[in-house]
């Protein structure tokens, strides 16, 4: 290495200074606005009609899982009467409202009141939760896959069609909703109709 290097490192001029007067401001950085970005295209894709086949069971039961509030009676049934199931399990029914009032114990049953929002299930003085809702017509997995397959198809239709329906007396109801959802929505309904219509008889 030169030993003059050292000396030109020193005598290196900073071009942000003036040599007879104080620092020059160095000019602002201009700033850049940023793209504007791309809005995604606003049609929705629920799901692949073509891929669906009304012929095996496995998508009849997915299909009827994720409507059978249109095709089957309310569950658990409406009318349906706890007393019976809350003896077995030394517990009576009060009223939410009253529960704290209510004593702990009336006849050896302890109180138990059901829990709003969630008919069937009932929370004691322990904070403990029993569930009382019937099996039997439980709109489940495993109650849909014990089903025939026309049957599950029969189903399966009359929920799409109800659906259906009810799409249209809510668009007639209301001003306020996804019109593009509903638009999709109501086209793979029908795409759905015309397609199982092949296969169910009338």
């Amino acid at each position: 290495m030169s030993k003059l290097e050292p000396e030109a490192k020193r005598q290196k001029v900073d071009l942000t200074k003036d040599q007879n007067g104080p620092p020059k401001k160095s000019s602002p950085v201009k700033k850049t606005e940023p793209k504007e970005k791309k809005k995604p295209s606003v049609s929705v894709t629920l799901e692949n009609l073509s891929e669906l086949n009304f012929r095996k069971q496995d998508h009849l039961v997915y299909e009827l899982s994720v409507r059978w509030n249109y095709a089957l009676p309310p569950w658990p049934p409406l009318d349906f009467d706890y007393s019976a199931k809350l003896r077995e399990l030394g517990l009576r029914r009060v009223e939410a409202q009253r529960f704290r009032a209510e004593v702990e114990v009336e006849n050896g049953l302890r109180k138990a009141a059901e829990v709003e929002g969630f008919s069937g299930q009932f929370r004691d003085s322990e904070g403990k939760l029993h569930d009382l809702r019937p099996r039997e017509g439980c709109p489940c997995i495993s109650n849909f896959e014990q089903m025939p397959l026309e049957e599950l198809q029969r189903l399966v239709m009359r929920a799409y069609e109800h659906q259906l329906q009810d799409m249209h007396d809510l668009k007639a109801k209301h001003n306020q909703y996804d019109r593009v959802y509903e638009l999709d929505l109501v086209r793979q309904l029908q795409g759905k109709i015309k397609k199982l219509a092949r296969i169910v008889e009338p």
